[in-house]
């Protein structure tokens, strides 16, 4: 005899697969915010030093703003995926670009290391939210 599942268990199924994913965008996005830390307190002493002597904004100082507006919509994530996984996103854009024509070596490294942990969390919360919208 042939098993008959009912819709319950297909949506119990997809919500037990869309839970999971969302462990997995909260796991990676601590871990892109623990990398966050380390490079605000790199770039924001370069900043320091560079609003001290520029007197103005630099890109090194836009770079930090750049990676406070991603770690702040990994933060906001954990509650609106939505809103945090765009934000994320297009701050880890902006960071890839700006990190790309800032580094005179290694940019392609460099934009790529820089832009990555945002990314893949902000990619990952927006997955996340797709799911959840579908499954409801």
């Amino acid at each position: 005899m042939t098993h008959v599942s009912n819709s319950n268990e297909v949506n119990n199924d997809a919500t037990h697969r869309t839970k999971e994913m969302r462990y997995l965008a909260r796991s990676i996005g601590i871990l892109a915010l623990l990398t966050g830390l380390i490079y605000l307190r790199v770039i924001g002493l370069e900043a320091l030093v560079s609003w001290q002597t520029n007197g103005g904004i630099t890109a090194v100082i836009f770079l930090f703003g750049l990676i406070i507006l991603a770690m702040s919509g990994l933060l906001c994530g954990w509650h609106w995926e939505l809103i945090g996984g765009l934000v994320a996103v297009i701050s880890a854009i902006g960071i890839g670009i700006l990190a790309f024509f800032s580094f005179t070596d290694y940019r392609l490294f460099s934009a790529i290391a820089y832009s990555s942990p945002f990314f893949i969390a902000g990619i990952l919360m927006l997955v996340c939210w797709k799911r959840s919208a579908t499954n409801q």
